[in-house]
């Protein structure tokens, strides 16, 4: 086995990683160090990922998907190989895009450093992509600082110029739940309550009383259980038929309706009204397209109720777009 050929195709494929997305040289050695150590840092998996494309297999799998196939294998084939092997680079461009557009405001150095961080690398991409779409159309603030009044200074996620006061965001990615990975029939909570809770208790509300603009939660539901009904469950309570049970058998009894438990955050805990909106989306990006979509819940006991204008420009999101 020739091992200096093997060595010098490796590292061929390293340098075209930065020839191809050359944003990522913001954090090149990093990445080299990355995937040649024995940590076990996420990137090292996109990489893989990146690395593992055969040409020879790629370019089939592209015309079975685009032009179809007679061999039903083939065709269930095609669109799993570019989803598993095509991931990686897919990953990378989207990254590549985003550093683009937030390589010269200020904090994205902080997010560089988050990225590194093996918990938070997932985490901190839903930040990156979230206000990559702001960066070039309104004025951005990367983590700004509060400090409430007994001196307790903490960082929101972003700040976004959507109007004259700006409006706050704090991001969350919940991961699947565990008990779904266990593989047992269970009972799922909703767990899009607690994750909320714990970001307001966590981060808000050391600082609740200088807060004086909108605050609106985003959850990037991508990788996560959690849905849309979930986010309005928390925000709204809990969604319910109503029934109408008369004493006398022979009365007309009317439709049910739906209507909504007296459980939601709002209902539960007095800070509950910091919250301005909640944006849950979900994303994932294919070689053949981006499936991405969205939904905003406004909260009807909001102290700082999100503007018309900045519900529009708000409702503008849209990650196929950055």
């Amino acid at each position: 086995m020739d091992f200096g050929k093997l060595l010098g195709e490796y590292m061929k494929k390293i340098d075209r990683l930065f020839v191809s997305f050359p944003e990522l040289k913001m954090i090149e050695q990093w990445i080299r160090t990355s995937i040649s150590t024995n940590n076990k840092h996420p990137i090292k998996r996109v990489y893989k990922r990146y690395t593992l494309r055969k040409p020879k297999f790629l370019d089939k799998a592209v015309k079975i998907f685009r032009e179809g196939s007679s061999n039903f294998g083939e065709r269930l084939w095609s669109p799993m190989y570019l989803d598993h092997y095509y991931w990686g680079s897919l990953l990378f461009e989207h990254l590549n895009i985003c550093f683009s557009k937030l390589k010269n405001v200020n904090g994205f150095n902080n997010l560089l450093k988050n990225l590194k961080n093996t918990e938070q690398f997932f985490d901190t991409i839903s930040e990156i992509e979230f206000n990559a779409y702001f960066a070039k159309r309104y004025s951005l603030d990367l983590e700004p600082k509060i400090e409430s009044s007994e001196k307790i200074t903490k960082k929101l996620d972003s700040k976004v110029g959507l109007s004259k006061r700006g409006v706050y965001f704090e991001i969350i990615t919940p991961k699947m739940s565990k008990k779904l990975e266990s593989g047992k029939v269970v009972v799922l909570e909703n767990r899009a309550k607690y994750k909320i809770l714990d970001k307001l208790d966590t981060q808000i509300k050391p600082i609740l009383d200088k807060i004086n603009k909108p605050l609106v939660i985003v959850v990037n539901t991508s990788h996560s259980d959690i849905d849309e009904i979930d986010i309005e469950d928390a925000l709204l309570g809990q969604s319910q038929y109503t029934f109408y049970i008369p004493n006398d058998r022979n009365a007309v009894i009317p439709d049910a309706h739906i209507s909504r438990k007296n459980n939601s955050i709002n209902d539960k805990y007095s800070y509950g009204n910091i919250i301005s909106a909640i944006i849950v989306y979900r994303s994932k990006k294919h070689l053949w397209g981006f499936d991405f979509k969205k939904e905003i819940t406004l909260n009807k006991n909001a102290l700082y109720p999100l503007t018309s204008e900045e519900y529009k420009r708000l409702n503008r999101f849209n990650l196929t777009k950055i």
